[in-house]
């Protein structure tokens, strides 16, 4: 394995525990603003790298945030028929379920998940499924199946 190296120009500080803002470059590339884990040692855990651009967009996403974009509301009887016939079709799969209202980049409205872990058993055949709810599905890179509302 190639070893990885980085400089970093300036460090913002910390925001979150190790978690810290700087502008880096690694392996001898362009500098980027770099959020990620440092810990005392000098190593460092996963992260993302963003762009002057990239970072200005995160910061308006951000900005139009209020506390309602964080808020769960009691689930309406039309999700809970959703989420209750996803139940059926995934019983003995692991699956972890999640509802909110929220509000933010520009784009409001109810929000709807429902994640079905990778296991050992084939998935049923859940597209039609899906399709009559009204709801859109993918599957991760790590083989759980992923159903959501836009």
């Amino acid at each position: 394995m190639a070893e990885i190296t980085y400089e970093t120009k300036i460090d913002f500080g910390n925001f979150c525990g190790n978690k810290k803002l700087t502008f880096t470059s690694w392996n001898d590339g362009e500098f980027k603003y770099d959020i990620r884990d440092w810990y005392d040692n000098g190593s460092c855990g996963k992260g993302i790298t963003l762009t002057l651009e990239e970072l200005k967009t995160l910061y308006e996403l951000i900005s139009e945030l209020d506390e309602s974009a964080f808020e769960t509301k009691e689930v309406i009887p039309e999700i809970q028929e959703k989420f209750d016939e996803l139940d059926k079709l995934f019983k003995g799969f692991k699956t972890e379920r999640k509802y909110g209202v929220m509000e933010f980049a520009k784009k409001a409205g109810e929000r709807f998940q429902y994640k079905v872990k990778k296991g050992k058993k084939a998935l049923p055949d859940y597209e039609k499924v899906v399709e009559k709810l009204g709801l859109k599905s993918f599957i991760t890179d790590k083989g759980n199946l992923f159903i959501y509302t836009l």
